[in-house]
């Protein structure tokens, strides 16, 4: 090796007595150019910071343009402009005055709206916006609550006041709603029953049957089977391809089951005519609600129909026998053409009752059980004859309440049912 080389390597070799630079140096200097690049960072965002929120923006105050800060609060700009106020004051939970000028300090609206006090206080400023700071509104003390159920209560409404309706049935079905007791800390004063939430009343509408685009349909009902007579009517309605619906009494279908699914079978309808067919305006809560509940459950063991529809015995029934079913029934079916056979007049009379001033949505009245049936199985088959000709179709009453397309299809098959979360009412509205 050359002189010249050996010089020149040891040229770039540390001597022996020098020392390199320990990690701890090293990590020393790295750190050192993190800080002050961050702190070339951190200087650069708080001047941008800085130059933000002292950005002015233009805004309407109270009718006059103004320039503010972008991050002005409703309080700077009730100094900058020196804005009157007046706070409001502070009252009992009944509205008595407690102190004067002790309630809100200041109202807001913006852009026309006017703005609760918590929100108003966390206000920015926007370019364009109008802005309104007025005199404060009063506050009322702090109190303790309690609340409670509002009941529901039933309501009664008509759809038609020029017709006669023959179906009453739920439009709206209860729920409760909540009341608060509220007591003041300050005051000691008592406020019962502030209504918090609204109570939704039960509704039921009472309208006649107006079946769609001018339909011709007219109901057929029987009550009071399944009886020995049903299979007779059975096959006549068969032979005039015929529907009808059956209101049957709940201990009739324990007694002949397999009546009642053959009606079933047969394209019939099945409804409630209670258990054991009592006035129901003379039973108290208890007794109307077992009526229906025993003839639904006879009707489901036999047929597997759970119906909510209702005929009730002798027609009597009002709004205090509503609100005695406990929402166990969805409709309660009239009549509009009372055959009288249960008096057994003769089969002309019954078969003029049926068809005298009839007209499309009307529902005639007859019976499959309760006496002599007789009359009634010789009429049956004039009346179906009659009504085909004046261009009437006769139907179940199912049919025809489908017909009509203001009634809910589950009133119209009878299968409505109280939604869970409901509260039946105990009183009229």
């Amino acid at each position: 090796m050359s002189e010249q080389d050996s010089h020149s390597r040891t040229a770039h070799t540390p001597h022996d007595d020098q020392e390199l630079p320990s990690s701890s140096d090293i990590a020393a200097l790295t750190r050192r150019k993190v800080i002050i690049g961050g702190g070339v960072l951190a200087a650069a965002v708080a001047t941008s910071a800085y130059a933000f929120t002292h950005q002015e923006v233009e805004i309407t105050v109270n009718g006059k343009p103004t320039k503010i800060r972008s991050n002005a609060r409703i309080k700077d700009l009730i100094a900058a402009l020196n804005i009157p106020t007046k706070p409001g004051n502070l009252m009992s939970v009944t509205g008595a005055l407690l102190q004067e000028a002790q309630g809100y300090p200041y109202s807001v609206v913006l852009n026309g709206e006017k703005l609760d006090f918590d929100d108003a206080a966390l206000w920015r400023p926007v370019a364009h916006q109008r802005i309104e700071i007025l005199d404060g509104e009063n506050k009322t003390e702090p109190f303790t609550s309690e609340e409670s159920m509002l009941a529901p209560k039933l309501e009664h409404r008509h759809g038609d006041a020029k017709r006669l309706g023959c179906v009453s049935y739920v439009t709206q079905w209860p729920q409760a709603g909540k009341i608060q007791k509220r007591t003041g800390k300050i005051s000691g004063e008592v406020v019962e029953n502030d209504v918090i939430v609204p109570a939704k009343n039960c509704i039921v509408t009472t309208k006649p049957i107006v079946p769609d685009n001018n339909g011709k349909g007219v109901g057929i009902s029987f009550d009071d089977g399944p009886s020995v007579y049903t299979e007779r009517y059975l096959a006549i309605l068969r032979d005039h391809h015929v529907h009808a619906t059956f209101f049957n009494i709940g201990r009739n279908v324990d007694m002949y089951p397999k009546l009642a699914q053959q009606l079933l079978a047969q394209g019939h309808h099945i409804a409630s005519h209670t258990y054991t067919h009592p006035p129901l305006n003379k039973r108290n809560q208890e007794q109307v609600q077992d009526e229906l509940r025993e003839a639904a459950a006879s009707i489901s063991k036999a047929t597997d129909v759970a119906t909510t529809m209702l005929r009730p015995p002798y027609g009597a029934f009002n709004l205090n026998v509503w609100l005695a079913t406990g929402g166990l029934i969805s409709s309660e079916i009239m009549w509009t053409h009372d055959t009288f056979d249960w008096k057994q007049p003769g089969v002309d009379a019954i078969v003029n009752r049926a068809l005298d001033n009839i007209t499309p949505g009307s529902v005639i009245l007859m019976h499959d059980g309760g006496g002599k049936r007789d009359q009634d199985l010789e009429a049956l088959p004039r009346i179906l004859q009659g009504l085909k000709a004046k261009g009437l179709q006769p139907m179940s009453i199912h049919e025809l309440l489908a017909s009509d397309s203001g009634i809910p299809r589950e009133i119209a098959d009878g299968v409505a049912r109280m939604p869970e979360q409901c509260v039946w009412p105990t009183e009229l509205a």
